[in-house]
């Protein structure tokens, strides 16, 4: 059974750890440059993940056994590579994005390594369907990394990082309720410390440049999912709604909305973002019920969503 103490432990160390590694790398006295807050914010998210996963037990093996191994030892630390990369002055940001494609292009393929849907020997999929389904998979999350960047080069603030750590969160628990507790507990660390780099960068007052945060939050949300959805049963409507979720926070650059203040801004776009996370949590709560009276000789069927 899950533990919330357990977790509450992990999130809070893992934000505590995120707060000192990026208030250490930008400084307390004079404000950081963009490019010490885009590096300091990369760093405080591997400290995050690091000792977020060690509480939760999230110790990856190697050579990677599975899915979740590769997420945690080949697709995130390949990420904050990049992200640290984009954090040189010089460094042009074609190479950057050529380099995040590539991510993209392979992160499906590399999570799905040495499973039967390679070999087209799960129930319901050919080798055709998940060569299709791979190349939707990292179309969208290219789409998805790509405008969450240009929103917050467009308006720069905390408010997006934040509303990305709603939605792993939500994605966790849609994850937990779906059959896969452990791939749902990895939620947990990069979350928290996306919430964490929000909170110093206000407290430091200093120039929330969190896209290096923002690229490792999206290849974890979009690490879970294909967790979820594969090695879960997390459905695929219900994946590619967490998925684009917080895209919502682009309607706040409606000329009505884009005027209000920063604070204004961010309230509106959590509360946009709530609305599709709470019906996603709502279908794998009742979905959850219905498992749990199959147990006790109830059908179960869960519902596309």
């Amino acid at each position: 059974m899950p533990d919330p103490v357990l977790f509450a432990k992990a999130m809070t160390a893992a934000g505590v750890t995120c707060v000192v590694v990026f208030a250490a790398c930008v400084g307390w006295k004079r404000p950081a440059s963009a490019v010490r807050n885009t590096a300091a914010s990369v760093l405080g998210m591997i400290g995050a993940l690091l000792v977020g996963g060690w509480i939760l037990g999230l110790r990856p093996h190697w050579p990677p056994s599975d899915a979740l191994d590769r997420l945690l030892f080949v697709v995130l630390p390949a990420t904050m590579a990049i992200e640290l990369l984009a954090a040189v002055p010089k460094m042009p940001r074609s190479a950057v994005w050529i380099l995040r494609v590539c991510l993209a292009a392979g992160a499906g393929r590399i999570l799905l390594h040495g499973s039967g849907y390679l070999k087209g020997s799960v129930t319901g999929w050919t080798v055709e369907d998940i060569r299709v389904a791979l190349v939707v998979s990292a179309v969208s999350l290219i789409v998805v990394w790509w405008l969450l960047v240009r929103l917050v080069e467009r308006s720069p603030g905390v408010s997006v990082l934040l509303v990305l750590a709603q939605v792993i969160v939500t994605s966790g628990l849609a994850l937990m309720l779906s059959g896969y507790a452990t791939g749902g507990q990895a939620a947990l660390p990069p979350a928290a410390g996306l919430v964490a780099i929000a909170v110093a960068a206000w407290g430091l007052k200093t120039a929330p440049s969190g896209v290096g945060a923002l690229g490792i939050g999206i290849t974890s949300l979009f690490g879970i999912l294909i967790l979820g959805r594969f090695f879960g049963e997390l459905s695929t409507g219900r994946a590619l709604v967490l998925l684009f979720a917080p895209l919502v926070c682009w309607a706040t650059e409606l000329p009505a909305l884009r005027a209000q203040k920063p604070w204004v801004i961010g309230s509106v776009r959590l509360a946009l973002a709530s609305i599709p996370l709470a019906a996603v949590l709502f279908l794998a709560q009742r979905d959850f019920a219905k498992n749990m009276e199959s147990t006790t000789g109830g059908e179960y069927q869960s519902d596309e969503y």
